[in-house]
């Protein structure tokens, strides 16, 4: 009798302990998810901080301006589109939260921009604009960053500055990989435009 008595016991301190461990596990499961989450947001806006030297905006930029051959890799799970009619190229992965509005549309992260953007003015302005959006979708949340290229005005002398993105043509327009390679193209100048084109190879 005895022993079928710490049988019981230990049973049900073992049935205890599962309920407090599933009770705990419930409960904590979602703040851990959301820190999750949030250390990924915010791994993918550095990569679109204007402000940083390897941030997509700055190496597109630093392509056109001095040449040479610039890689960016960002580890995160998304798709990456590259639009060359507007000229644009956009990141959007899935995050369970978000530190934006949703279903707002495109808001602009460089100051005093809009998306899409209007021309800027050389001296004044950077040739990037940085937006971002945030949908709901099931479960979560789907948050875009886009880089626009938007024209550059010498007030002097009145020429337009463009960087123009253009796709490689051995690759796609869409991907879901990790890796870009950029390289300046051909530049094209007439009276009023000097256009230069940042060749971008999504793999």
């Amino acid at each position: 009798m005895k022993a079928v008595n710490e049988i019981i016991a230990v049973l049900i301190i073992v049935g205890i302990s599962l309920s407090l461990f599933s009770a705990v596990y419930l409960w904590g499961r979602p703040l851990i998810e959301k820190r999750q989450y949030s250390s990924q947001i915010n791994q993918v806006k550095s990569f679109f901080d204007q402000q940083s030297e390897l941030s997509l905006p700055s190496k597109i930029e630093n392509v056109a301006n001095l040449g040479g051959e610039e890689t960016f890799r960002l580890e995160t799970k998304g798709v990456w589109r590259l639009n060359e009619t507007e000229n644009y190229i956009e990141f959007s992965f899935f995050s369970k939260t978000t530190p934006y509005a949703p279903d707002l549309g495109w808001i602009a992260l460089t100051p005093g921009a809009s998306c899409p953007p209007a021309s800027g003015i050389v001296g004044k302005d950077r040739a990037t604009v940085v937006c971002v959006q945030s949908k709901n979708v099931t479960d979560g949340y789907e948050i875009s960053y886009r880089v626009y290229l938007r024209d550059l005005v010498d007030q002097a002398t009145d020429k337009t500055y463009r960087i123009k993105l253009v796709r490689n043509p051995g690759g796609p327009s869409k991907s879901s990989g990790n890796l870009i390679i950029l390289n300046r193209g051909n530049t094209f100048q007439t009276q009023q435009l000097i256009e230069t084109e940042v060749i971008v190879l999504l793999s």
